[in-house]
């Protein structure tokens, strides 16, 4: 039996720094052997990518008969990707789209929900030996950065089905009146994966203590994954801080870039100077015309109270 790490989200609690800045380095460096999100550039093992897509394209399966014949398949490809990757340490994948409610991005009309995520995951991973890994944060912020992030994917498939405005999507959330609210209810999530892992430790990562204390929360996390701490010597501090936001004291700034741009934008070394390029002077009139912005207003005290309410926050 192989351990196993599953790193599932929340999103927007610094998973694409961890998946960039520490898992794909200690893949790179042989203290694990990553199995994705990210770090597929230059992949001298191309079969990563292919069981990573295979994997949350069943995630998204509807009848649950067609994933059960999905099974097989995917145990055997992770069964051999676990032998072949270089490095002794143990196999980490990492997807928010495990504790996700949401619409696929690539597929019209199929939806992912965390309940039936875990207990697919449960069945797939029935055999090894698990750790879970979660990343948590204040649910009011997550509420609305999960919401900015949604406004600014425009390339998604269904973007028609999920872009609302702030406050019908916090008014529907807090109804219970889609889908995605299921997300949120952060104890029976945590519930159903213990359901499907009754002997998983689990190690909390608090998104508060990853900004303010990022070298002391990651030092927690290559200890829970049981590596050596000089897997910390090949990681560089601060992290890069990756799917950042224009922020200003009214809000959060979300461009819209036309689909005709949207290569440049999702080219990894291309948009850091693009962005440093068009900051100031006449190319920021040039780039503010090309890429009309809108300003995501923070959310209202009551707002706040509102999504606390709902959902019996206990802290």
């Amino acid at each position: 039996m192989s351990d196993l790490i599953l790193h599932l989200g929340y999103p927007k609690t610094g998973t694409t720094t961890l998946q960039n800045s520490v898992f794909d380095v200690l893949h790179r460096e042989k203290h694990i052997r990553y199995l994705g999100m990210g770090g597929f550039q230059d992949d001298a093992t191309p079969a990563r990518r292919d069981f990573f897509v295979a994997l949350t394209n069943a995630l998204y399966i509807e009848d649950e008969n067609e994933f059960i014949a999905q099974i097989s398949k995917l145990r055997s490809a992770y069964d051999a990707l676990a032998k072949a990757l270089p490095g002794a340490g143990p196999v980490v994948l990492s997807n928010e789209h495990f504790l996700y409610s949401s619409w696929s991005s690539k597929q019209l009309n199929a939806r992912i929900f965390p309940a039936r995520s875990a207990a697919r995951l449960g069945q797939i991973f029935a055999s090894d030996q698990v750790s879970l890994v979660i990343g948590l944060r204040d649910l009011p912020d997550l509420i609305r950065s999960v919401y900015v992030q949604i406004r600014s994917n425009k390339s998604h498939v269904n973007h028609k089905l999920v872009a609302k405005t702030l406050d019908e999507y916090v008014e529907c959330i807090c109804k219970q009146d889609s889908f995605q609210s299921e997300m949120y209810h952060f104890e029976a999530n945590i519930a159903h994966l213990q359901k499907a892992f009754p002997s998983a430790p689990i190690h909390k990562l608090q998104f508060d203590d990853f900004v303010s204390e990022q070298s002391q929360s990651v030092a927690g996390l290559v200890n829970f994954m049981g590596l050596p701490e000089t897997a910390l010597e090949v990681l560089a501090f601060p992290l890069e801080h990756s799917n950042a936001k224009i922020k200003t004291t009214n809000g959060t700034v979300v461009e819209n870039i036309p689909p005709v741009l949207r290569p440049l934008a999702r080219n990894n070394l291309l948009s850091p100077w693009l962005r440093h390029f068009t900051k100031s002077g006449p190319m920021k009139t040039i780039r503010n015309k090309l890429l009309p912005q809108d300003e995501i207003p923070n959310l209202t005290l009551r707002q706040r109270q509102e999504i606390e309410r709902v959902f019996e926050l206990k802290q």
